[in-house]
Formats: C-alpha cells, structure tokens, sequence
C-alpha cells in the first residue's frame, strides 16, 4: 500500500454532520459527535497507512543494507521525508512532514472549514516474522487545528493535536494486515483530553473505544477503514 496514500481528506474531516447515536448523555451535542467521529476515523485510517507503508521499501532496504532517505507526497503540497535504516530481517524507519504549515479548506452550505498541520513526525521499526509477514511498530506526534469559519454558534480554532504512543501490527509487502493495534490521545479536541485504542484482530473484527477526561465513553466497532463510533 502506498504511503501517499491518505486519510487526511477534507470532505471526511469536515463532511456534513453524523448521526451517531447515544451521544447525548454527557455534553456532546450532534456537531461535536460528528467532529469526533470524523477526527477519530481520519487519523486511524492514516495511522493504517503508516503501518502499511513501513514494508514497501523492503526490497529497497534489502538492497541497500544501509541507510536510504525518500520523499513523497504528503498533505496539501507538504512532503513525507523518510529515513531508512535496515534490510529485509529488521530495520528503523523515520518520517518527518516537510514544508509546514500545511492547511486545505472547504466550503460547506457557508461555513468555512479549514485544517492545517503545522508538525508531525514519527519513528518506526520493521521486523521479518516469517517469508511472507513483518511486524511493525511506530510511535510519534503531530500539531494540527481545524478552523471553522460562518457556523451560527461553532466558530473557532479547535485544537486536533495528537500523540501516537503506539501503532503496531503484522503487515505484508502489500500493506495487507493479519492483526494492528493503535493507541493514541488528543490533547485538547473539542476542549477535552481523548484517549483511542482500537484494534482488529484475526478475525478481522474491530473493536475499541474513546474516553474522555470528563466522562465520555464511545465503542468502536466496524471493519478495518470502515468504523463505527457509539457513544455514551
């Protein structure tokens, strides 16, 4: 799977409000579940990507034996700097978002929503497991804000930063997954702390959940790139 792949796409991030249901218990209206469903499935998805992407230089790596650099096309004419640093058996991989601050906007019946990055970096590893597997792992940051502009009573800045504290998983050469595991935390979205683990195991079934610091509980379930979000 290619790493220019991504899940950072304006239309989903900002997409016109999700109906999810059980999310009124606590204090998060209809809006608010939507832009933590919406946030919450662009950066799993992208979290994916990630993973995947760490064995597609495999045949590079084997080849170089060494330390190797690539560049590829990141978010909104941004670039991914990657560093490699291995072979086929095991390796280090970095990346860094080059070109910040990165932003793309999108009108929507008169609102103006726009996301921008201004840091994101992460390091990673890769390690054979057997002819057709490697197991992958990474962990990293990344600074970011959506900024909405026209709304009748949702304007401002929203802080949609993260830390990834570990994405792990068995992946094949073409990104195919036998098994991931993502845990990560926004340190202030929609004025909250949020902590995400999902995971998917062999089954291929997906489950997890989002907390907040004040008592907001939502589950995750669906399939791989296809999630759904309850809350209570």
């Amino acid at each position: 799977m290619s790493l220019t792949r991504t899940h950072l796409c304006i239309s989903v991030v900002l997409g016109a409000a999700v109906a999810l249901s059980g999310c009124f218990d606590r204090g998060l209206s209809s809006w608010e579940k939507a832009r933590l469903e919406s946030r919450a499935t662009d950066d799993l998805n992208n979290a994916l990507d990630e993973l995947a992407g760490s064995t597609e230089n495999i045949e590079d790596a084997d080849a170089a034996r060494g330390t190797f650099e690539v560049d590829r096309a990141g978010y909104a004419g941004c670039t991914r700097h990657y560093v490699f640093d291995g072979d086929a058996a095991a390796g280090s991989i970095d990346m860094e978002l080059q070109g910040v601050p990165c932003s793309a906007a999108l009108t929507l019946d008169d609102v103006r929503y726009e996301y921008a990055i201004t840091e994101w970096t992460w390091s990673g590893s890769w390690e054979q497991f057997d002819e057709d597997w490697w197991d992958v792992v990474r962990s990293g940051a990344a600074s970011s804000a959506l900024t909405i502009e026209g709304s009748e009573r949702n304007d401002g800045v929203y802080d949609a930063s993260f830390t990834m504290h570990e994405a792990s998983g068995r992946t094949d050469a073409e990104g195919n997954f036998a098994f991931w595991a993502i845990d990560y935390s926004y340190s202030g979205f929609l004025d909250r702390a949020w902590d995400v683990t999902v995971a998917q195991d062999e089954d291929g079934a997906v489950s997890g959940s989002i907390t907040s610091n004040d008592g907001v509980t939502c589950v995750v379930s669906g399939e791989q790139y296809d999630y759904v979000i309850d809350c209570e």
